[in-house]
């Protein structure tokens, strides 16, 4: 498809919309050329508890959508809820994902989050557990 030329140069009025499970949620988009338009970058949320979503990508030009392939989907993710422990954010989802385990609140955050003490890629090795507690507490010694 040709994307109309913005009037005097003006690019704001291309917009990519992100709809993640209904939410629809807008960047502003630039125009590369006569066919590609690239969006801004930007850090998106959803409220599901899912690690992983399927999020619908169209284009708007003022308030028309000129484009909405039905093939064109990107991955929302939130590192939190695909790993509850350090094995599984450095084991697992770390190189696909660019997630890491901050030690500092022990969770599995995107990379690019502040934390003031995570592991590194190259560090593959997790701090030792913590037994908190055994249950049960008591038993025939038997087993």
């Amino acid at each position: 498809r040709h994307l109309p030329e913005p009037i005097g140069g003006d690019e704001i009025g291309y917009r990519c919309v992100v709809d993640i499970e209904g939410d629809k949620q807008f960047t502003r988009g630039r125009r590369q050329d006569s066919n590609i338009l690239e969006c801004e970058a930007h850090s998106y949320d959803y409220s599901g508890s899912k690690g992983v979503v399927s999020a619908k990508v169209s284009a708007l030009f003022g308030s028309i959508e000129i484009d909405k392939p039905a093939d064109l989907s990107v991955e929302v993710y939130k590192c939190n809820q695909m790993a509850s422990d350090c094995s599984q954010c450095q084991g697992q989802i770390d190189d696909v994902y660019k997630c890491s385990w901050c030690t500092a609140t022990n969770q599995c955050t995107l990379y690019s989050d502040s934390c003031q003490s995570r592991l590194v890629a190259s560090e593959k090795t997790c701090p030792a557990p913590t037994v908190k507690s055994i249950t049960p507490t008591a038993g025939p010694v038997s087993g």
